[in-house]
């Protein structure tokens, strides 16, 4: 297994935080903890899969029955891109396209087809281990996710659903881990974005992925994603696919004016360790709580708030290295108290401090 960092170009130095050469021969599952970091993953070898848990969906009947009525299920409600999001959407080139999303959106995650703009907002709800396999996207097409089963008496309860991927997808930031599981010998070029590198590459705002892992062709031209994908699988080297990545990203590079506001927003979260409040945050800079959000969300790609917790976490896990209690932690992170501190903990991994250890 490797996981080898490479810088970009010097022009793509300022959006985008490096590359990383990602291999691995053996076949495995691993954990994506939540990042500051959108990333893209093309894959020159091997496939991916994401695995999501369910938790419920106990129903009778057979192993097909529970399938299609899961699936059906989830496919209800309010699922989809907004209205006003499909509208934008449709208009050309102008930010993420409706039409490779399809029928692929679903509230309800566990059906596998994550969609932009979903019911699933980032406003819904309240690394790390970076991926050394890669990070992959739901495909736009292609299978139904296959759902495992346990028997409950009669009745078969779904424990999880594994979603192939697609070869070139991305996923943004994110408040939970998500497990990806790859087949053996993969190969994968990461690439790690500024907090604001996205909005120089594509008109999508940067908040329509949260949550989500989607293909790259919805936000980037196909032709230009397909060309880049075939070249990656043919190059001999490292170094060949570095060139790859420089090209397309340059390629696509727009000349776009950089919010310095929410750029020292970020600066000041980060020095805070995430332990600032928002308010404050707004009257040091002089705008109001409405305009601020909207700025940071199409920017940054969440609320202002989200990545404020999100850099608290990163931190804290750093914190959790040096062996100290948790009562130390709560007290240095700013946590009410220790009830607190695990549940936040539990909802960006999915497990306590103590089962994280």
């Amino acid at each position: 297994m490797r996981f080898d960092k490479v810088s970009p170009s010097a022009a793509l130095a300022p959006y985008i935080k490096h590359y990383v050469i990602a291999e691995n021969t053996q076949a495995g599952e691993y954990t994506v903890f939540p990042s500051t970091s959108l990333v893209i993953g093309f894959q020159y070898r091997g496939t991916l899969a994401e695995v999501r848990g369910s938790g419920t969906g106990h129903y009778p009947g057979t192993t097909a029955q529970v399938r299609q009525a899961e699936i059906r299920r989830a496919q209800s409600g309010d699922s989809g891109c907004r209205q006003a999001e499909i509208g934008r959407a449709q208009s050309g080139d102008s930010g993420c396209r409706q039409a490779k999303i399809g029928s692929s959106q679903s509230g309800d995650t566990r059906s596998g087809h994550a969609g932009i703009g979903s019911a699933q907002s980032e406003d819904a709800g309240p690394g790390n281990m970076y991926a050394p396999f890669g990070i992959g996207s739901a495909p736009s097409e292609g299978p139904e996710p296959d759902p495992t089963h346990a028997q409950v008496g009669d009745a078969r309860l779904i424990t999880s659903f594994v979603t192939p991927l697609s070869t070139s997808g991305i996923t943004g930031l994110t408040n939970t881990s998500k497990v990806f599981r790859n087949s053996p010998d993969i190969g994968t070029v990461l690439v790690y974005f500024t907090e604001i590198g996205l909005m120089h590459f594509t008109s999508c705002p940067a908040n329509e992925l949260f949550n989500q892992s989607v293909g790259v062709d919805n936000i980037f031209p196909l032709s230009k994603v397909r060309e880049a994908e075939e070249r990656l699988v043919l190059a001999e080297n490292d170094a060949g696919r570095i060139e790859v990545m420089n090209r397309f990203f340059l390629s696509l590079l727009r000349e776009v004016e950089i919010d310095r506001l929410i750029v020292e927003a970020v600066r000041r979260i980060y020095a805070a360790k995430g332990m600032i409040k928002i308010k404050t945050l707004q009257d040091q800079l002089f705008i109001s709580q409405s305009a601020f959000e909207k700025r940071f969300r199409k920017v940054v790609g969440s609320s202002s708030k989200k990545f404020a917790s999100i850099v608290r976490f990163n931190a804290v896990l750093e914190g959790l290295g040096n062996a100290r209690s948790l009562t130390e932690i709560c007290y240095e992170y700013g946590f009410f108290d220790q009830a607190h501190f695990i549940k936040d903990f539990k909802q960006f991994t999915g497990k306590t401090p103590e089962e994280f250890k």
